[in-house]
């Protein structure tokens, strides 16, 4: 298997060349033996450079596909997955197909690979069996408990998508017990693993809930998940936090940097300087710090936002203030704004 994959290694990288050369026709020719002497994953490997061809190598569909069948036969997990994802879709996708649509196909090759342990397989199909099934009988119930168990070992196994998934059943009780905390548990792991679709699909959850949150927990769950690089279900818990809560003052300054970065809402400059202002005529000394560098370097940015411009919006009397409650950089304003919340500390 290491020889297997060096071999592939020296071939791809060679053919980054314009032409192929000698050293990487050898290479090839070397690979190709190990596939047609009947090596499963040299096949499966042969078969996804042959589907669309690469720089001297042209495509070759009926090829790519029986070799692929082979590596499938012979046992080898990911040829067997793919195999099923292609009789699940059609291969290739117009007239005269090599592979007609076959959903039995595709699950008996998909079930195949997944109890061999291939996460992807399961994955797919768990997604196959749910994305066919109504929910309304006794066979569909049967099947959606088998794409859940399948959906278990495949969020097992670190997908995100599966994660997300998982949740989506267990936001539903479907084929699961309904449990929103287990939702939420498994959003946020997905969320932890760069899967964007969870976060949508938490704040699509749990938006209503968040609505009547305290606002000292809207804002530590708030902080929690700007941490977790969840910055839309940051933003939506920022939004929970009324104009006139003690935590008010730090979630205008949240939501101007939100605004600022363009994290968790669309990039605004000017709507990030009325969040900032507003945070700090409420005190919050790194809205100030933040506000004083903005007003310094563009002194009209509050132009038209307030009816009239209080004395402790310039640039030194925010300074100062900023100061005396210890931040003298922008690095130090960013920090303190995304400390945890503390008893008593709510600017």
């Amino acid at each position: 298997m290491k020889y297997l994959s060096y071999v592939l290694f020296i071939f791809l990288s060679v053919m980054a060349l314009r032409a192929m050369t000698p050293e990487a026709r050898r290479s090839y020719e070397a690979f190709e033996r190990k596939a047609e002497s009947g090596d499963p994953e040299a096949m499966y490997r042969l078969s996804a450079l042959l589907e669309r061809g690469f720089d001297t190598i042209p495509a070759d569909t009926a090829r790519s596909v029986s070799l692929l069948k082979r590596s499938a036969r012979a046992g080898y997990a990911p040829a067997m997955n793919y195999l099923g994802f292609l009789y699940q879709t059609g291969f290739p996708a117009n007239s005269g197909r090599f592979l007609a649509e076959n959903r039995d196909s595709a699950l008996i090759w998909m079930r195949g690979a997944a109890d061999l342990g291939d996460a992807k397989a399961a994955h797919n199909l768990a997604y196959l069996i749910l994305s066919a099934s109504d929910g309304n009988n006794s066979c569909s119930a049967a099947q959606d408990s088998l794409a859940a168990d399948y959906l278990g070992r495949a969020a097992d196994a670190g997908l995100p998508q599966s994660m997300t998934l998982l949740a989506d059943l267990y936001a539903r009780g479907r084929a699961v017990p309904c449990d929103t905390a287990r939702a939420v548990a498994l959003y946020e792991k997905a969320i932890s693993r760069g899967f964007p679709d969870a976060e949508t699909r938490l704040v699509n959850m749990m938006a209503l809930r968040w609505s009547r949150y305290a606002s000292s927990v809207s804002l530590s769950e708030a902080l929690r998940y700007w941490n977790l690089g969840a910055y839309a279900a940051a933003v939506s818990l920022l939004r929970q936090i009324g104009p006139s809560e003690p935590q008010t003052a730090r979630a205008y300054a949240l939501l101007g940097h939100a605004a600022s970065r363009g994290l968790g809402m669309p990039y605004d400059h000017r709507l990030a300087n009325e969040y900032f202002a507003r945070a700090a005529i409420l005190g919050n000394p790194s809205a100030q710090f933040i506000l004083a560098e903005t007003l310094e370097i563009f002194p009209d940015a509050l132009e038209g936002l307030f009816p009239e411009l209080p004395d402790s919006l310039t640039p030194s009397a925010l300074r100062a203030s900023a100061a005396r409650a210890g931040i003298t950089s922008a690095e130090a304003a960013v920090a303190a704004l995304l400390l945890p919340v503390s008893a008593g500390a709510t600017i």
